[in-house]
């Protein structure tokens, strides 16, 4: 999430959010964002160290769940440095529009491999539970070559079957990005690709079933209809900074700040 745009929503002056963001200043921190349809008070925190940004997640409330699976926690993300490099999830969608199968396969591949070089297998064919976000869009490959995996804030109880990781790379990049850019890419090939390379079934209707599992432990219920309703009409880029609440004023006092 490019730091750049966080002025795009500041906080007034009189506001509790920005009075305390003001406190948290003078140590450092320079912006939060709020997700108003997460259930959990959670807060993505960027903050200055050294000259260098970094960026914290803190879970400052959990909230009580008693119908809730129990699948499912929030969890808090240390600081890591806010990573400079390119999107595994954009290389992929460049091969998407330019129909390279072969590269596709190829990128997401190399990305499960180092996915699990990463974070071993703790069964066959099961990832650790903090895993469970590790899709194309949370890894940064950096001017090393380096995969740098970032914002892994949930975790599934008992481990993450590696078919659901497989299908959910190809969901949430290839078919999304084939479905949004209106490209006639055939994500069922590229889902068989994966699952061949890595011995594995792939069940999508398991797949989906787990997603919608997250998005009752994840939203409040209202909240996720504004975000299906938004979804259907702007981009997911452009809903997403709509649903966030940015506080940069107390640290950009004097910046111009985009309408």
């Amino acid at each position: 999430m490019p730091v750049e745009t966080a002025s795009l929503y500041v906080e007034p002056d009189d506001s509790s959010l920005s009075r305390d963001l003001s406190g948290a200043v003078e140590e450092g921190e320079c912006a939060w964002i709020f997700y108003p349809a997460k259930r959990d008070d959670v807060r993505t925190v960027f903050f200055m160290d050294g000259g260098d940004m970094f960026v914290r997640k803190d879970v400052m409330h959990r909230a009580f769940r008693p119908f809730s699976s129990g699948r499912f926690v929030q969890l808090e993300v240390p600081p890591l440095p806010v990573f400079k490099g390119e999107r595994v999830a954009d290389r992929v969608c460049r091969m998407v529009s330019a129909l390279d199968y072969d590269g596709v396969v190829r990128e997401l591949s190399e990305f499960i491999q180092r996915l699990m070089a990463a974070y071993p297998p703790i069964a066959p064919g099961i990832l650790p539970e903090k895993t469970f976000d590790a899709i194309p869009q949370n890894c940064i490959i950096d001017a090393d070559g380096n995969y740098n995996f970032f914002d892994l804030e949930y975790s599934m109880f008992g481990g993450v079957p590696l078919s659901y990781l497989v299908s959910r790379a190809v969901l949430t990049t290839v078919y999304r990005h084939a479905k949004d850019a209106k490209i006639a890419y055939d994500c069922a090939r590229t889902l068989n690709d994966l699952a061949v390379a890595f011995g594995v079934e792939v069940d999508i209707a398991n797949t989906l079933r787990i997603n919608r599992m997250h998005k009752r432990f994840t939203s409040y219920g209202p909240m996720r209809i504004l975000t299906n309703v938004m979804l259907a009409f702007l981009p997911v880029r452009d809903w997403r900074m709509r649903l966030c609440w940015w506080s940069v004023e107390p640290f950009r006092k004097d910046a111009p700040h985009a309408a």
